[in-house]
């Protein structure tokens, strides 16, 4: 089934380059594992049209959230269904103006289960297989309509249901976390955007391999996590000014030598008062 999922699937993600140079210095772990056999499981699928199919990298979901493109993507939708451990009827219409027609509610990773309030209790059952089987059963798109779906492995296989019954499976994964203003992935927490003014300090020991030539200027500057580009002319004014408001307390915790002076003379420098036991 999950073969059969991913062959038919439009677009198919997979382990970024990144991510393996990343990662190749444990090969002995289960995740340096699994990233390998999922490219070797890659050059196995077969079928007709599979060289069609779109290759992307399997965090397309994060990154289409870093670069605000669901916004973009939801805006031709007048309602979408969503599977999810989430109730998001409000999120959705909030943050992206558009209606939940059905939602599937699904139980949530165990882990999580106390940060969503969602513990013991509140799911009888595990979520595979009976409640699974009930959401394939179940789950009925409108013809072209966007399931939003984050239910990890199983949710492959609830993606080719909802093609195979005429509406449009999209892996959402972790992303709804964030919406939901939860952070249950490390990645969720990077910050895009930065100030040019961060190059400016004297004796920095880190050098930003940034391109000025394509920046603004020594305004603000929205970036991927190289920190290379300069992706604020691709994003609305409403982006750009999300964070700009009431001043935010910010508070640096450590212990000896690992560099918390040098933080507080870089932040005393932008002009933000962050002490020091001994900057004060």
């Amino acid at each position: 089934m999950f073969e059969r999922a991913v062959s038919n699937a439009d677009a198919i993600g997979a382990p970024p380059i990144r991510r393996l140079a990343r990662d190749s210095t444990r090969a002995d772990s289960g995740e340096w594992r699994g990233l390998c056999n999922a490219l070797r499981f890659l050059t196995t699928l077969s079928g007709p049209g599979l060289a069609d199919r779109v290759l992307t990298s399997c965090q397309i979901h994060q990154d289409l959230e870093y670069w605000y493109l669901y916004p973009q993507i939801l805006r031709a939708a007048t309602s979408v269904s969503v599977v999810s451990c989430h109730d998001l009827s409000e999120v959705i219409l909030t943050k992206f103006g558009v209606n939940i027609r059905a939602q599937y509610l699904i139980p949530p990773e165990h882990m999580f289960a106390g940060m969503f309030g969602a513990g013991k209790g509140k799911f009888d059952e595990a979520f595979y297989p009976n409640i699974f089987d009930r959401v394939m059963r179940d789950i009925e798109p409108e013809r072209g309509e966007l399931v939003l779906i984050a239910a990890g492995f199983l949710g492959k296989l609830l993606c080719e249901r909802v093609r195979e019954r005429g509406g449009i499976g999209f892996d959402v994964g972790a992303v709804v976390d964030v919406w939901a203003g939860h952070t249950t992935r490390q990645y969720e927490a990077t910050s895009l955007h930065f100030d040019l003014a961060s190059s400016l300090i004297a004796d920095q020991p880190f050098i930003d391999d940034f391109c000025r030539r394509a920046s603004r200027g020594t305004g603000r500057c929205f970036s991927d996590d190289t920190r290379r580009r300069d992706i604020a002319a691709h994003l609305p004014a409403e982006r750009l000014q999300s964070n700009v408001g009431a001043p935010r307390k910010l508070r640096v915790v450590g212990h000896p030598r690992c560099g918390s002076g040098y933080v507080s003379r870089v932040f005393i420098a932008l002009g933000c008062n962050v002490g020091h036991e001994r900057h004060v």
